[in-house]
């Protein structure tokens, strides 16, 4: 689950209007990582994203980085409200960023919390309250509950 990966020091709340390296940045700056890592996961996330756009449109975007050298699943989400420089392939500036990162071995974790993070984002009232939401345990709280209801669905 999306919940257990998210910590608050991994939330990012911002009114800047970033472009598409900076959100990037941004996503990856929050994770606790070498920045040797770091400097990886962005070039890797550079060039596949020459390949496979992360923009999936509703206003979301969704940085996934697998397989990396990493030691564990990571997720990391920005919040922006005023929306980004980017736009979705459905013309909406995008408002909210995540990067899920998974090492070679953890690829059935990733796949699911890929699909975890594909249905939250998908819900409507979640994107909303997420975009309103000024605190990271806010943040959270929304997510594990709306991971709770989706689990009911299911």
């Amino acid at each position: 689950m999306i919940c257990e990966l998210l910590k608050p020091e991994n939330i990012i709340i911002s009114n800047d209007n970033l472009n598409f390296e900076q959100t990037l940045d941004s996503l990856v700056s929050v994770l606790a990582l070498r920045s040797e890592t770091k400097n990886l996961w962005k070039d890797f996330l550079l060039k596949r994203e020459e390949l496979i756009s992360s923009r999936l449109g509703k206003g979301v975007m969704i940085f996934r980085a697998w397989p990396v050298q990493t030691d564990r699943v990571y997720f990391s989400l920005g919040i922006f409200p005023q929306g980004l420089e980017i736009e979705t392939f459905d013309g909406e500036k995008i408002k909210i960023a995540g990067l899920l990162a998974a090492p070679k071995e953890n690829e059935s974790e990733y796949h699911e919390n890929l699909v975890s993070v594909l249905r939250l984002f998908n819900e409507n009232s979640l994107r909303d309250d997420l975009i309103l939401s000024q605190e990271p345990s806010k943040i959270l709280q929304l997510i594990k509950d709306e991971e709770s209801e989706l689990e009911k669905t299911v």
